[in-house]
């Protein structure tokens, strides 16, 4: 993908050049541009993702674990890296009332346990015979942290693995989504 993006930017210059020389310096500057903008659209595209993240984007997320946020709450940070595999890391502050709640979810979740592994949904990622249209779950209790973890693959499209955290000591959660 960065091997044809760089080809596309080579030959933005090239054409214009090429253009000018045959008397279409205008078709010249035309082409030149649209050429450059295939690669830097979706460059820019990516680096503002992470700034222009809201609260609708948020409940949306939550949404592929099956969570809901009743009450108000804030962004604390949201990054985005990766191309064109995306990994996005946010930090939600929670009302004390959310963060209990959204523990007792998990704690009550199907298939709750205690486990000294993290990510065990994640190598479902890579089968090739898992789950398709529909969302799968897990809840666990690592060390001091209740995680509920979602993978979610639509025929055969990108799958998306999303990550819910949170600790009994603070009023963060931390979300995590991986789509690969």
């Amino acid at each position: 993908m960065a091997i044809a993006g760089l080809i596309i930017l080579i030959c933005s210059p090239i054409s214009y050049f090429i253009l000018r020389k045959l008397g279409k310096k205008k078709l010249g500057i035309i082409i030149a541009t649209i050429l450059a903008l295939i690669v830097i659209i979706p460059l820019l595209s990516s680096v503002f993702e992470g700034t222009l993240y809201n609260k609708t984007d948020a409940i949306d997320d939550l949404k592929l674990a099956n969570l809901k946020l009743d009450d108000n709450f804030e962004i604390i940070s949201n990054k985005v890296t990766g191309m064109p595999q995306r990994f996005q890391f946010t930090k939600i502050k929670l009302t004390k009332k959310d963060k209990n709640r959204i523990i007792s979810e998990i704690i009550n979740g199907k298939d709750f346990k205690k486990t000294n592994e993290t990510d065990l949904l994640y190598t479902e990622m890579w089968n090739e015979k898992s789950v398709r249209n529909k969302v799968v779950y897990t809840n666990y209790l690592f060390g001091t942290e209740y995680t509920r973890e979602s993978y979610f693959r639509e025929n055969d499209y990108v799958p998306i693995h999303t990550t819910v955290t949170l600790r009994e000591d603070s009023d963060t959660l931390d979300l995590e989504r991986i789509e690969q």
